[in-house]
């Protein structure tokens, strides 16, 4: 069984009606008639069911007639359904400004066949734009053959909103981290101000911005930086460095009073003094926002920004600027402590300077009367010297002795006055060249004593002032000589590089040290044995010059069995 399609005619054959009837097999068309009607079906049952959904539908064919809309699309533009129908591109809901991006989205559409996710914004006939997102499709009969372009257009207003906030909270992070590094190598509080002007400009809006110091000791505050606009260009203000008395009433004293930020909103046409006697005279912010900077716990100053325009700041710009102001605040504090420590090391300078000169000074003039002693003494002493049993002749000589110990003391105390004056003239070494230079003075001390030495094998460079380092190494080997009763006495130098440092020491088999007088041995003018010469001063040159290099040292003994003296010198 199959479906035909019969054709009849009548017609006169040789005089006579006849029928003459076509037969045509239609079973082929009768199935694509019924597909085609299931096919229609269906789309009737997707625009139906679509309707009912919240997202705008447009239908339209493929030359953008529009054929079906729903009441979404009603919603978003204004246009009613059978207002909507018929009408062709360009549409009246599109932007103009968009057009030519809706034709290029068309355009792929063919070739894709269907699209995803584009952004674009609709217009109602009131005016308002909605953000929407779009979602294309081509629609097919049953052959196969493309014949309509079907439309959804979700409201994405809400997400846009959305995306805008992550952005501009992305930009706040972005700026603050930006600031935290940056500040973290400030040490100026102008630099410091500029930098938080710089940054916050990029997040906030304002037309004034002001940093105000206070000092809770005399109540005062002092402004360290003012921008605001001049002839609508916002530029620096020169404010007054001198500090003035917080005066009450105004939001700084408010602020400062509260300990909490503080926003102000004025009315047009309201009253309100300058605050500040600079910046623009001739208007009156109408939005001001004041932040409390802290530094443990303490209120140090006041960050504000201020607007022309009226109700501008929100809970959140309060915030964000509360976050500027901790890290200025950081930011001043350690500037502080920076200029304090500066000031207190120029004046340690100072005085350490003040101290060598007096210690250079009164040494050098004493030694004159020294030498006017010892010199009339050795002239009583040469007349007496005939004279027996004369008790004048072993005064004059005890006074001879003490005048020339006397002087051992001044040489030394003015040898330790001079080592911070000689840091000066630095250059690069050869410890071997200084080593050599100091053995061979002491060349004759060593063979008295029969001492065997001991050398390091190889020498590093050092740059340093060469008399500084020379009195290091003859001291400190000079003791070596000096308290040594062994019978088999010797002195063992070592050397050591690394990439820090360079550590030296020097070893002897002597008398040794106690512990207990490990460090009073460093103290000028201390003397552990007064059966051995010296003015006690040595050791105490040799660590001033050792810490001049901001190098260390120290030392291993004991009793009887001999001294180990170490020092480090930071390359």
């Amino acid at each position: 069984v199959f479906d035909v399609e019969v054709v009849v005619n009548v017609i006169h054959h040789r005089g006579q009606p006849a029928v003459v009837a076509v037969h045509r097999d239609v079973t082929l068309r009768k199935a694509i008639e019924k597909e085609l009607q299931q096919s229609e079906q269906m789309f009737r049952n997707v625009i139906d069911g679509i309707l009912t959904v919240g997202d705008a539908l447009v239908v339209t064919n493929l030359e953008g007639k529009v054929l079906q809309v729903n009441s979404e699309f009603e919603r978003l533009t204004g246009i009613k359904k059978v207002d909507a129908l018929g009408k062709e591109f360009p549409y009246a809901w599109l932007l103009d400004e968009e057009m030519s991006r809706y034709v290029l989205w068309i355009k792929e559409l063919r070739e894709k066949k269907s699209l995803r996710d584009f952004d674009i914004h609709w217009k109602h006939t009131e005016g308002k734009v909605t953000s929407v997102s779009m979602n294309t499709t081509l629609l097919y009969n049953a052959l196969g053959r493309p014949v309509a372009m079907m439309n959804m257009a979700r409201d994405i207003t809400s997400r846009k909103g959305l995306e805008e906030q992550n952005r501009l909270q992305f930009d706040q992070l972005r700026v603050l981290y930006e600031l935290s590094r940056t500040l973290t190598s400030l040490l100026r509080i102008n630099e410091i101000s500029e930098v938080v002007h710089r940054h916050l400009v990029q997040v906030l809006p304002f037309d004034s911005f002001y940093i105000d110091l206070y000092d809770e000791a005399t109540g005062s505050v002092r402004n360290i930086i003012c921008y605001d606009l001049v002839n609508n260009v916002r530029a620096r203000i020169p404010s007054e460095s001198v500090a003035a008395s917080l005066k009450p009433g105004t939001g700084i004293s408010k602020v400062i009073a509260a300990r909490k930020s503080l926003v102000e909103f004025r009315k047009e046409g309201e009253h309100a003094g300058l605050e500040h006697p600079f910046g623009d005279k001739e208007r009156r912010s109408m939005s001001l926002l004041y932040i409390p900077m802290f530094s443990k716990d303490k209120i140090i100053g006041v960050l504000s920004i201020q607007s022309y325009t009226a109700n501008v700041y929100s809970e959140t710009h309060v915030h964000l600027l509360e976050s500027f102001g901790n890290l200025a605040a950081i930011a001043f504090e350690k500037a502080k402590l920076y200029e304090e420590t500066i000031s207190k090391s120029l004046q340690l300078q100072n005085r350490n300077k003040e101290l060598d000169d007096f210690t250079y000074v009164v040494s050098h003039d004493l030694k004159e009367p020294l030498i006017t002693v010892e010199g009339y003494g050795r002239i009583l002493l040469k007349e007496h010297i005939q004279e027996k049993n004369s008790a004048a002749s072993e005064y004059i000589h005890s006074i001879i002795q003490s005048c020339a110990r006397m002087k051992d003391l001044i040489d030394d105390l003015l040898t330790l006055s001079r080592v911070s004056r000689l840091s000066e003239l630095m250059e690069t070494v050869s410890l071997n060249d200084v080593l050599n230079e100091v053995l061979d003075d002491l060349r004759f001390s060593l063979q008295e004593k029969h001492i065997s030495i001991t050398t390091p094998a190889q020498y590093p460079s050092y740059y340093c002032n060469p008399t500084q380092i020379k009195l290091v190494f003859r001291n400190l080997i000079s003791n070596a000589i000096k308290f040594n009763k062994s019978e088999h006495p010797f002195i063992k130098i070592l050397m050591e590089e690394s990439e820090r440092r360079i550590l030296c020491s020097i070893q002897d088999n002597g008398i040794g040290i106690e512990k207990r007088f490990f460090d009073k041995i460093f103290i000028i003018f201390q003397r552990l044995n007064p059966e051995y010469e010296g003015s006690g001063a040595g050791l105490a040159i040799v660590k001033k010059i050792i810490e001049l290099y901001q190098g260390q040292i120290w030392l291993e003994s004991d009793t009887g069995k001999g001294t180990t003296f170490y020092f480090s010198l930071p390359k």
